[in-house]
């Protein structure tokens, strides 16, 4: 199967272990890097080059250039561990949108992340239904935008979790990135995030979770 990612500068040391993790299960790994972030071609030789997406504080490729799929593909934030993978649970199927959810963990505890999505099934169908410009990978929110827009027109959700982990870390983005993601959202479904929240909670049964972050 297809795996497309985008490397960071930053955080290296996690992205690369994340990458040994998908080795593991003979992907076809696909990076999307915007043009002149040279580092990536030390990571992997398969590279799509786009232009960045400069409507945040940090340049990341823009989510149109990452969906733009002629077969299924799992669609992964750079970070995510996959330790296992069963073919089976990730197969196709019609009008369904498979994501998988995280379990973050430090050198004491470890627990499924209650509101991250890290990990999903593009379909090539899929890309005719996200097609605002201004959503980028990795950006606070992107996740929310990519699940709901496709539930609300009509994709069934289905959660996975198994084999899926990521180390927790400290916030990557600016908090100007999270009120405009706040803004969009709102104005894009015309409902408040918290309401966009807890549909999502509801649709891959995480309410019961804490919402604490890990402590060391």
């Amino acid at each position: 199967m297809k795996l497309i990612t985008s490397f960071s500068p930053s955080r290296l040391p996690s992205q690369l272990n994340a990458l040994e993790t998908w080795k593991q299960h003979d992907f076809d790994i696909e990076a999307i890097q915007c043009c002149g972030e040279i580092y990536a071609l030390d990571i992997v030789p398969n590279i799509t080059w786009v232009e960045p997406n400069t409507w945040w504080s940090k340049k990341t490729p823009s989510i149109v250039d990452l969906i733009d799929v002629s077969e299924p593909a799992l669609l992964v934030n750079s970070d995510i561990e996959i330790r296992t993978f069963n073919p089976a649970s990730w197969q196709p199927e019609s009008n369904v949108l498979k994501i998988g959810l995280r379990t973050d963990y430090n050198t004491n505890h470890k627990q499924v992340n209650k509101y991250g999505i890290d990990v999903f099934l593009l379909l090539p169908e899929m890309k005719e239904h996200l097609r605002n410009p201004l959503w980028a990978l990795g950006i606070p929110g992107w996740d929310y935008w990519l699940v709901w827009k496709l539930h609300k027109v009509g994709y069934r959700i289905q959660s996975i979790t198994d084999g899926i982990f990521h180390g927790d870390h400290k916030e990557q983005w600016e908090v100007t990135d999270h009120q405009r993601c706040l803004k969009l959202l709102e104005f894009e479904f015309n409902q408040s995030v918290e309401s966009i929240s807890n549909g999502l909670l509801d649709l891959t049964d995480r309410r019961y979770l804490s919402n604490r972050r890990l402590k060391p």
